[in-house]
């Protein structure tokens, strides 16, 4: 079986079966050497009940890379945010996460790992503002499954 790998930058748009991915950043074709060069995705699903679950990728991209995102596209409420670079203290700020609101907040990192990730004033905001918080660290796998406009949750260590 061949794969077709297809290179994404702002504004494009993949749709896969439910799924649309479009890309929010980075603005221009880069080399993906640094963390401001992550591809940031939106996932948009659409349940059979017409429900629209809104899901933002944000890789190992930072808060700079989110403001810049956040001018340029009305995003909130979200139903899932994946922090970028592990929940980093430089992940995303208290504003930002207020503009997005997720309902559950998703911090993939190793556990125990050297860098200290997820930052714990991070995962302090993140309790401030309400967000479930599910953790690779913690949780191992993350699964979500989505009806109607519920949004289950499993995980495997």
């Amino acid at each position: 079986m061949m794969l077709e790998i297809i290179i994404m930058k702002k504004g494009e748009r993949i749709q896969v079966g439910d799924f649309i991915l479009e890309c929010l950043w980075p603005e221009a074709l880069v080399q993906g050497r640094d963390n401001a060069e992550s591809l940031v995705l939106l996932a948009q699903y659409k349940t059979r009940e017409d429900e629209q679950i809104d899901i933002l990728l944000m890789g190992d991209a930072e808060k700079d890379e989110l403001a810049s995102i956040l001018a340029s596209y009305e995003l909130k409420d979200l139903e899932i945010l994946k922090l970028g670079h592990h929940g980093s203290k430089n992940s995303i700020t208290s504003d930002e996460l207020s503009a997005l609101s997720p309902q559950i907040a998703v911090i993939s990192c190793g556990y125990q790992n050297r860098y200290g990730h997820p930052d714990e004033a991070i995962v302090d905001m993140l309790l401030e503002h309400e967000s479930e918080i599910v953790r690779t660290d913690i949780m191992g796998d993350i699964c979500f499954s989505f009806k109607h406009d519920e949004i289950a949750i499993k995980t495997r260590k």
